[in-house]
């Protein structure tokens, strides 16, 4: 079901910036207790945080990350959330891997690991062609490779959403067929219309995340569907239909959804807690804390 956007500040379905009270024990942020819970370094100390490519301690991020650690109010935004997931090491990682493959029905192994879309662009650097663009989606899981310093091959892409819009437009990949480009002289043949949802499975942004390369693709957000269209608004809200071209871009929308699997922030949460239950309270108030969003400012 292809669906208009909602007005902006109006998200779809229930706001989740946290994970529910009854998923956590005690009060305050996310029905979590304020202190009482694992810092950074006590987490990178247990092996669940990957000391080599967690932020320094002087940098902004990690700063941030022991105010939330903490219980404090302050900004913690999806990119965060997907950070601290990309620097996940040992058990946490090991969680996170089993619950996005039984997601995505792919089999879980001890070769794979999780990092940031990011960093994937970066280790998995072919040379020009293979890098077409800044866009790049959250998560990525890979089986690790032979050569130390390489990305590996991605066997599960995750785009990251609490409640903020789908991200698209004409120019919004540089994939020609997205493209706005001159005919006659004087007019301009408009670009196709695209966004994540077309865009990532059907490999605009990197060679090797493509559904085509057997990469499962999940979409993380606040709702269940067993369709990607029921939860992610397909366009934003500035379109408008008869300026865009949108008639090959609701065909994209038709072909591409059914490589999306829909998973929720929740069930995350509760595999993660379910799979680290043996690692204290500590531990467990930390890794909640982590994977909740306290603002949602500056999502995508």
């Amino acid at each position: 079901m292809l669906q208009r956007p909602l007005p902006l500040g109006v998200a779809r379905g229930p706001v989740v910036s946290d994970v529910p009270p009854e998923a956590v024990p005690g009060g305050g942020i996310g029905g979590v207790k304020v202190g009482e819970a694992s810092t950074v370094e006590e987490l990178v100390a247990e092996g669940l945080v990957s000391e080599h490519w967690v932020p320094g301690p002087a940098t902004t991020w990690r700063r941030r990350a022991g105010l939330h650690l903490a219980g404090k109010p302050g900004p913690w935004h999806e990119a965060d959330v997907t950070r601290f997931l990309g620097v996940s090491h040992g058990e946490l990682e090991r969680a996170v891997i089993a619950f996005l493959c039984s997601v995505a029905g792919v089999e879980p192994k001890r070769t794979m690991q999780v990092m940031t879309g990011t960093k994937f662009r970066s280790l998995s650097r072919q040379g020009p062609e293979s890098i077409r663009d800044r866009r790049m989606i959250d998560l990525v899981v890979t089986e690790r490779p032979d050569l130390e310093g390489s990305a590996g091959t991605p066997r599960i892409a995750v785009e990251a959403k609490f409640d903020a819009e789908v991200n698209g437009g004409q120019r919004y990949c540089s994939n020609p067929s997205h493209i706005p480009r001159s005919g006659i002289p004087g007019e301009a043949e408009p670009g196709t219309y695209a966004s994540q949802l077309v865009c990532y499975p059907k490999g605009c942004t990197h060679d090797l995340l493509c559904a085509g390369n057997s990469v499962a693709f999940i979409w993380l957000g606040p709702t269940a569907a067993s369709n990607v269209l029921d939860v992610a608004d397909t366009y934003t809200a500035d379109v408008n239909p008869r300026r865009w071209n949108l008639n090959g871009y609701i065909a994209d929308c038709a072909e591409w959804a059914p490589h999306w699997r829909v998973a929720t922030w929740n069930d995350l949460n509760a595999a993660v807690r379910e799979h680290l239950a043996d690692k204290g309270e500590p531990v467990l108030l930390a890794v909640a804390r982590a994977l909740t969003r306290e603002s949602a400012r500056r999502d995508r």
